[in-house]
């Protein structure tokens, strides 16, 4: 599909924002070194997890005289930033009930014209960055940052798409990353193909609802 950047009169054309709508986040798997993870279980239950989660960790450090080599590459990082396995930021998918608004480009119109519903065949693929995986030597750590709001699909990174034929549904193509922890099954849309073009996902109106993780110790 070709973006059209300028009309003439001897066609028709078909302008089209779009948008989902409703909760995602960023959502990562990391890591650390069976070395440092096996350090901080010896502390305790959940110490390792509040060393993470809390703003003052010199308190920590402090009160379990924690040796720096154990605690040097974590000072500084939160849930989120352990990333080296997956990092995902988008909109959840729920196949039957996620919708795509479709908006006429032409028109500054809060409404959408129509909603499209992501159903189980527009998804290409799923991808599960840690299942049935073997990571030698490290303990897994997963994290999220919860959002609740607009997220903008972008065609060439264009606001404003246009074409010279209707927009056909038929032609999405959806691929997904699934987080699988705390309780909590998170498929989230980490590409869109529409024909031969790629979209991008950028939040444009979100916030910030929840942030938390958890280390996945199997020492």
């Amino acid at each position: 599909m070709n973006t059209i950047k300028s009309s003439t009169k001897s066609k028709t054309f078909y302008a089209y924002k779009f948008k989902i709508c409703g909760y995602g986040g960023k959502y990562t798997i990391g890591s650390i070194s069976n070395e440092i993870a096996s350090y901080w279980s010896k502390l305790g239950d959940d110490v390792l997890n509040n060393f993470i989660s809390t703003d003052d960790k010199e308190e920590i450090i402090e009160k379990y005289n924690v040796p720096e080599k154990y605690h040097e590459e974590l000072a500084w990082m939160n849930w989120t930033d352990f990333s080296d396995i997956s990092d995902v930021c988008g909109p959840f998918i729920e196949s039957g009930a996620s919708e795509i608004e479709v908006y006429d480009g032409y028109k500054d119109s809060k409404n959408p014209i129509c909603t499209i519903k992501i159903t189980e065949d527009m998804i290409e693929s799923r991808e599960f960055p840690d299942e049935g995986k073997f990571f030698p030597n490290k303990q897994l750590i997963y994290g999220f940052e919860l959002d609740k709001g607009d997220y903008d699909l972008k065609f060439g990174y264009e606001d404003l798409v246009e074409m010279e034929e209707p927009f056909d549904p038929k032609k999405l193509k959806i691929s997904t990353s699934v987080w699988d922890a705390m309780g909590q099954r998170r498929e989230i849309l980490k590409e869109i193909q529409y024909g031969d073009e790629y979209v991008s996902i950028e939040e444009s109106d979100v916030d910030n609802k929840e942030r938390d993780g958890e280390v996945c110790l199997k020492l």
